[in-house]
């Protein structure tokens, strides 16, 4: 039922793409939160895979020097 749950919100946020520069952040979060959720049932691959995409946002926002990416 998780397992099945996180591929659903994966694959909502892959269609929600084309979001306003407020809702970014909220995605990364969103995505670092899957990763967990991934990681947390077994799934480690994946769930490290959604933690990169948080990770590339970040960059994008922030910068390499910031605080969140560390």
């Amino acid at each position: 039922e998780m397992t099945n749950k996180c591929s659903e919100i994966v694959q909502k946020l892959h269609l929600n793409n084309s979001l306003d520069q407020k809702s970014i952040k909220t995605l990364a979060k969103d995505y670092d939160n899957i990763g967990k959720a991934l990681q947390a049932v077994g799934r480690t691959q994946e769930g490290l895979d959604i933690h990169q995409k948080a990770l590339k946002i970040r960059l994008a926002l922030y910068g390499e020097n910031h605080p969140s990416i560390a």
